[in-house]
């Protein structure tokens, strides 16, 4: 059982991953191109290699999910101009429905992968924090490049609803993900 400092913790750094969330937005300077050319063992051990099976999609889950309880999601990554964490094994999985830059002919948008095109409200109505934790915090290391992962991938995602989530801010502590195709 979490003590009441961890648990402030937790909820100290699950509110500011997503007030990032919130606050990224679409920019065509500054691409983070860096990636985890060597991941750790312990990221590579949550990539699956075989599909968990039938999923939800993103607006789905923010419409039915309860805290606590176990899911399936499939989405993009992306729905944000950095999908993801800063050094933390967390990223921004978008709804299938969000337009993505590259699918737009013509648009020269570098951050393709942020949806920017779309409207802002439908953009943060349809994405979800995505995170893979360790003690009740999430792991301090990157996602990019694990199991190949990177922008605009379509994956599956297993896992449970943390139990800050909220039908506006879906939060899932991943167990497995699973890399449909990029």
């Amino acid at each position: 059982m979490m003590n009441t400092k961890r648990v402030k913790q937790a909820i100290l750094v699950l509110s500011i991953a997503a007030l990032g969330i919130l606050i990224a937005g679409c920019s065509q300077s500054g691409i983070d191109v860096g990636s985890n050319a060597e991941t750790s063992e312990k990221l590579n051990a949550y990539i699956l290699e075989e599909s968990p099976g039938e999923a939800i999609t993103v607006s789905q889950a923010r419409e039915s999910a309860k805290p606590g309880g176990a899911i399936v999601v499939s989405g993009r990554i992306g729905a944000s101009h950095k999908p993801f964490g800063g050094g933390f094994a967390t990223l921004v999985l978008g709804d299938e429905s969000l337009q993505y830059c590259n699918e737009i002919p013509g648009d020269a948008c570098e951050t393709h992968w942020d949806a920017c095109c779309e409207d802002r409200p439908k953009i943060i109505a349809n994405r979800a924090s995505v995170q893979l934790l360790a003690d009740g915090f999430p792991i301090a290391e990157s996602l990019k490049g694990a199991g190949g992962l990177t922008e605009l991938d379509q994956i599956v995602v297993v896992g449970f609803v943390d139990l800050s989530s909220t039908s506006d801010n879906l939060i899932i502590n991943a167990s497995g993900i699973y890399r449909e195709s990029n």
